[in-house]
């Protein structure tokens, strides 16, 4: 039988400690019918998606990058080395 450790916040382990508990496995247990799972079934065993809708704060992001592309007054740097040095000025 083989350690492992893994690194998990406070707040998700008491959660998920106390899941465990109240249908009656230990947070070892459960872990490890989750490896077993994913070796049986060569598979994480739920879905894992991205978020499909962009947040608000990327938009606003997309659309200050635009304005800022389309402004001719926008200073533009070649590299980073020329913004290091006009932001040092």
């Amino acid at each position: 039988m083989a350690t492992v450790s893994i690194k998990m916040d406070d707040i998700t382990k008491t959660k998920f400690s106390e899941f465990c508990e109240s249908v009656g496995l230990t947070t070892s247990a459960a872990i490890n019918m989750f490896a077993k799972r994913v070796v049986r079934d060569n598979k994480i065993p739920f879905e894992i998606t991205g978020n499909p809708e962009p947040t608000e704060h990327f938009l606003a992001a997309v659309k200050e990058a635009h304005e800022i592309e389309s402004n001719p007054n926008a200073k533009g740097f070649n590299s980073v080395e020329e913004l290091f040095k006009d932001l040092n000025a």
